[in-house]
């Protein structure tokens, strides 16, 4: 008898291949061939994922045109099949596949509109938490600030692309004027992306700003923070920056890391 683990590869193959040699044995037909029976449900599956691949990248959609999109879908499912059962993930990957795909073309830059389409996406479902609460800082001695590490809330992104990503973006929604798109060589997009209450805020960031929210976004210690924003702006404020932050929702804790060991003194 045939391993469950092995008849869902089977299947899941067959449905890839669009044939149902193998796995067909293991199918009931009931009045439709079994291979006829895994031909339709593979035609389902793709339909499912061209259709959810559309509704996570519709600016991507609109600017590359149906024929190119749907192409590029089909290739994207056979060579990164998605290995979830919920469709919400299957885009995952569609980004990391173009970049590889469209490297050195002059199509390139579909890879950050993708990429910030699929940021938009995370924060839609992704799960919020519990705001900041400065007042426990209250309790970290001056001395250990350096290694706290601030938590930015899960529904926040941080994107920095060589394209104008956001005007592109915003160019491209329903009832814009396309044709005010920016020009690629316009200048670089530093973009702030955030879930609020009945909306995804999406908003422009400055060199600071974003070194800062980046640095936060790696989960590194409030002195290697420190020494990112300096090294992009030496008169940025870090405070000034952390309250700013704090302020607009976008920190959710932190966490103290452990003291560095003491230096060995070396052999006597």
């Amino acid at each position: 008898m045939i391993a469950l683990r092995e008849l869902q590869r089977g299947v899941a193959a067959a449905l890839r291949a669009d044939a149902g040699t193998g796995a067909a044995a293991f199918v009931l037909a009931n009045g439709i061939a079994a291979e006829r029976r895994l031909r339709i449900y593979a035609n389902n599956s793709r339909h499912n994922v061209r259709a959810t691949l559309e509704a996570a990248y519709p600016v991507l959609l609109r600017l590359a045109g149906e024929d190119w999109f749907a192409q590029a879908a089909r290739e994207y499912t056979r060579r990164c099949p998605s290995r979830s059962g919920d469709l919400q993930h299957v885009g995952a990957r569609f980004a990391a596949f173009l970049d590889t795909r469209l490297a050195g073309t002059a199509w390139h830059w579909f890879t950050d509109v993708a990429r910030l389409e699929w940021a938009y996406q995370e924060t839609l479902v992704a799960a919020g938490a519990p705001p900041f609460d400065p007042v426990r800082l209250a309790n970290i001695a001056p001395a250990d600030h350096a290694r706290l590490v601030l938590r930015l809330q899960p529904t926040v992104r941080v994107l920095c692309s060589p394209w104008p990503i956001l005007g592109i973006w915003k160019a491209n929604q329903p009832g814009a004027d396309a044709g005010a798109a920016p020009a690629l060589d316009s200048g670089t997009a530093r973009v702030l992306i955030v879930r609020r209450c009945d909306h995804v805020e999406m908003r422009a960031l400055d060199a600071a700003e974003h070194a800062l929210l980046a640095a936060l976004a790696g989960r590194r210690n409030l002195a290697a923070v420190a020494r990112a924003l300096a090294a992009i702006d030496p008169h940025a404020d870090l405070g000034t920056l952390l309250v700013q932050c704090a302020g607009r929702g976008l920190l959710a804790g932190f966490t103290l890391e452990p003291p560095a060991p003491p230096a060995s003194g070396g052999p006597p």
